[in-house]
């Protein structure tokens, strides 16, 4: 049972998701693209953005794995990051303990046969966590801290986007034109790291864990995405 003071904790991040008006959104261009990006960084098969509702688990946006539009919470993975308010990283879900992953998350992963699972909370302005960016794999697999740095830059922006994306939805001024801009402009960088990291790929062949050097040019290019997102100075 919740103390009454996670009672007002979650009841708090709720309004929190409610407030950035992105629950039951269409699968839209910029965040199709940010799981298509996570995937191909770290060389998995699966990417989903998650928002946690109260009682149900709704993905925004999927690479490599067709879910249902809402799954109970018990059973999402991500939803522990959000509970938690930290990274999560289970690296063979097929030895993992009670202590580290709920039985019902554990069995939903497994049956979906993705037996890795990494993950990294949506941190807004007030520092509540709505949902997660996190990647699957087939098998298990190892995954560096520098590793763990990136997919935490990757989820930064993704929640940086969904601030953004309500700014100019809610703004006179702005509106869904403005949006459309932003997005589009998003859409482009992403896709113009892509090619990068199809480039470095290429030339030097996948590797687990990505190499540190790759992993520094990859953030790089990550904080011009958060330059044209700053520029809309938005804090709430």
């Amino acid at each position: 049972m919740l103390s009454s003071s996670a009672d007002s904790d979650e009841l708090e991040r709720l309004r929190t998701l409610q407030y950035y008006q992105i629950l039951n959104s269409m699968q839209e261009p910029v965040f199709t693209r940010f799981v298509a990006l996570c995937a191909q960084i770290f060389n998995t098969p699966v990417s989903l953005i998650s928002l946690v509702e109260e009682e149900q688990v709704q993905y925004i946006a999927t690479h490599g794995i067709e879910v249902t539009a809402k799954v109970p919470r018990p059973e999402s993975i991500c939803s522990m990051a959000v509970e938690q308010n930290k990274a999560i990283l289970l690296t063979d879900l097929t030895g993992a303990t009670p202590k580290q992953v709920r039985a019902e998350a554990r069995a939903a992963s497994l049956r979906n046969g993705l037996p890795f699972y990494a993950g990294s909370p949506l941190h807004m302005p007030d520092k509540r966590s709505i949902g997660a960016l996190c990647i699957g794999d087939v098998q298990p697999r190892s995954f560096s801290n520098e590793e763990q740095e990136v997919l935490d830059r990757l989820a930064a922006l993704v929640a940086q986007t969904i601030v953004v994306r309500h700014f100019c939805l809610v703004s006179t001024d702005l509106g869904i034109d403005q949006w459309e801009r932003v997005q589009h402009r998003m859409v482009d960088e992403i896709e113009a790291l892509s090619a990068l990291v199809r480039y470095i790929i290429t030339r030097a062949g996948t590797q687990i864990p990505v190499p540190t050097d790759v992993l520094q040019l990859i953030t790089r290019r990550l904080m011009d995405l958060a330059v044209i997102l700053g520029t809309y100075q938005v804090n709430r």
